[in-house]
């Protein structure tokens, strides 16, 4: 690398630092940005310096190795299965049709069928990393549109090994008998390097991980996470297949190991550093110069791929009934752009030569093109679904489900886990509950199981009043959004001034505000958090459980106020229990085990602590904790074991761990 091409690779380095920061405090995808330095670059620089740059982009390559590396640690089988309807049949359906029908179009075209079929697997496929982000920033990965999206991207990064090989192919091909015996090589080498790699995963990656991560050394572990990935990438290569591929199936293999979360945090600074590379070096393809002369073509190129895959993407939705026509949209707007294995699709079939110069340009600068509207498509999402109201409270088959002879009732907004489990603890109790959410599936599901629940915008004052609000004994809030909470706070308030109202919040900076518009109370995450926390220290350190109760309760009769800063005078800590009667509570207690005691190389079985009325509820060695150890477990030196049982009978037991005795 000569000194010129180091000036140059520091100064693309200096000028991504300012670009993503400045995309960061926009919050707009850092993939614009690392692309808008590459078309940057490549407008500054002359041809011979880009020439010179080709180190950069042997680099940038093993940013997409690392990133399929990433999204097979991710897909492990048993996950695939859980997300079978988004993964396989939306995202099944919708690269299977958008190729069908943009390879269709690509043939109306001077292209040949081979390349018209590049462009149609290649307009498939959507950008992982915007959608991921997107669905992050706005807190909807968790959500049933934010699996669905995600399970299409999944199957579409799943189609992306495939399809390298078909295009690989092609690539060889002479004639119709000797495209499908390509094919069929290809797919049968692509099998064989499975069956092998599954076997040198099972047999040796596992017990290596193992090996390795017993030395506690992350250093050596994070090389072996990086040397299994590009061994992996090199093998595939060397078979004739993509290094991607061979990146894809090692992290398959890994997905169902103990150590995919920790071989992830260790390749994530490499793969983010590395793609950003390879955003820069495609934005540095773009031949900025050609643009005024085929302005027209990547226009209509990038506003066709944008609309046809909205279109189709939302019909496919609405077809599958997985979601309502608001969500159907944005799914289709989630997914209406190019992707980054679009680039690497295209970069393949230019580098095989099955595509000419001049129509890679235009379609790398029409699919980056389409991420920039998608992008401001995805950022008025919210004017555009006002044109798709939501179905009427009265006419919607959801709502015929409830109980009508309410009275005294609970109303719950929001049925997510939270919501449900307060359904769960008033069922119990006996009380009547009416729960209300406005993602139909949920509701659906819900609604077939028994629940108590209709569907509808819980701040719309309409939906309230179909409650029964004013024969209802309190309302419970069990969502984060602040505006609907006040808004519903406020109406419930006015509508029934003597209602029960509780919000939940996310921090403390809000219970003046709700206590002021007619909240009764307001929990925070904050101060339930800390309550817990507190609780579960205070039995690890020893604390009798009815002490620990106590101050729990104390804790939410003076609304928190001890957890707010100051403490209130009074005789709360002093009553109702004589401290005397300690030994006869149970409690947990921390236990170090010492050198040379008794209880070194035992069984937890051996030990016996069970004619104390003593239980061994977890085992910390080596700083890792283990809940319910096996009764096979042997104690070493050091160990801290977490015992409980009644104070005197702990004692007892202490004395046989040490002792013997």
């Amino acid at each position: 690398m000569t000194p010129i091409v180091f000036t140059q690779l520091l100064a693309l380095l200096g000028a991504s630092i300012g670009v993503i920061y400045l995309f960061h405090r926009l919050n707009l995808p850092s993939v614009l940005g690392y692309l808008s330095v590459g078309i940057f670059a490549g407008l500054m620089l002359d041809y011979t310096s880009l020439l010179q740059l080709q180190d950069m982009q042997v680099i940038a390559k093993f940013g997409v190795v690392f990133l399929l590396f990433s999204i097979g640690l991710q897909l492990p089988i048993r996950r695939l299965l859980a997300m079978k309807s988004a993964v396989f049949l939306l995202g099944g359906l919708q690269v299977v049709i958008t190729t069908v029908v943009a390879w269709g179009i690509a043939t109306l075209t001077p292209l040949s069928p081979t390349a018209a079929f590049v462009v149609g697997a290649a307009a498939s496929l959507s950008s992982t990393a915007m959608i991921s982000k997107t669905l992050a920033d706005s807190k909807e990965l968790n959500t049933p549109l934010g699996r669905s999206a995600f399970g299409a991207i999944i199957f579409q990064d799943m189609m992306v090994a495939p399809l390298l090989i078909i295009i690989t192919a092609l690539a060889e091909t002479t004639g119709n008998e000797s495209l499908w015996f390509n094919i069929s090589l290809e797919m049968v080498k692509g099998a064989a390097t499975l069956i092998f790699l599954y076997f040198i995963g099972h047999w040796i990656l596992s017990p290596l991980f193992l090996a390795i991560s017993k030395t506690r050394s992350s250093e050596l572990f994070m090389l072996t996470a990086l040397f299994t990935a590009l061994a992996a990438a090199n093998f595939t290569e060397m078979m004739g297949l993509s290094k991607e591929l061979g990146a894809f199936l090692a992290g398959v293999l890994l997905s169902g190991t103990p150590y995919h979360h920790q071989v992830e945090a260790d390749i994530r600074p490499f793969k983010d550093s590395l793609l950003g590379f390879f955003f820069i070096s495609v934005g540095m393809m773009v031949d900025i110069h050609l643009l005024p002369i085929v302005w027209q073509q990547v226009t209509l190129v990038a506003f066709g791929l944008v609309v046809i895959k909205l279109i189709l993407t939302t019909l496919i939705c609405r077809g599958l009934r997985m979601h309502n026509g608001r969500d159907s949209l944005r799914i289709g707007i989630l997914l209406a752009q190019g992707g980054e294995f679009s680039f690497v699709l295209i970069a393949l079939a230019s580098q095989i030569q099955m595509l000419s110069p001049i129509n890679d340009q235009v379609l790398l600068m029409s699919f980056i093109f389409s991420m920039i509207i998608s992008l401001l498509l995805i950022y008025s999402y919210d004017k555009l679904k006002k044109h798709f109201p939501e179905p009427n409270l009265a006419t919607s088959s959801l709502t015929n489900n409830y109980n009508e002879e309410l009275n005294g009732h609970v109303i719950i907004c929001g049925f997510g886990r939270t919501g449900q489990q307060i359904a769960g603890i008033l069922a119990s109790e006996g009380f009547q509950y009416l729960a209300i959410d406005s993602d139909p599936t949920r509701v659906n599901q819900a609604a077939l199981a028994g629940e108590n629940i209709i569907y509808g915008d819980a701040s719309r004052e309409s939906i309230l009043e179909a409650t029964k609000l004013n024969l209802a004994k309190a309302l419970v809030i069990t969502f984060a959004n602040k505006g609907a909470a006040a808004a519903i706070t406020q109406h419930a308030h006015k509508t029934s001034p003597k209602i029960n109202i509780l919000v939940r919040t996310h921090n403390d900076d809000d219970y003046k505000k709700f206590m002021a518009i007619g909240a009764t109370e307001v929990i925070t995450r904050t101060s339930e958090s800390s309550l817990l926390l507190g609780s579960h220290l205070l039995l690890l350190l020893g604390v009798p459980r009815y002490r620990v109760m106590r101050w729990s309760f104390d804790t939410h009769q003076n609304r928190y106020s001890m957890l707010r800063g100051f403490f209130q005078a009074g005789d709360s800590l002093h009553h109702h229990e004589d401290e005397d009667n300690d030994n006869e509570r149970e409690n947990l207690q921390s236990f170090f085990l010492p050198a040379r005691s008794f209880a070194i190389g035992k069984t937890i079985a051996e030990l016996n602590l069970n004619q104390y009325e003593v239980i061994i509820t977890a085992l910390r060695r080596n700083g890792i904790r283990s809940e319910d150890p096996p009764v096979e477990t042997k104690l070493k030196e050091n160990d801290i074991i977490v015992l409980y049982g009644r104070s005197n009978a702990i004692e007892n037991a202490e004395v046989k761990l040490i002792t013997g005795n």
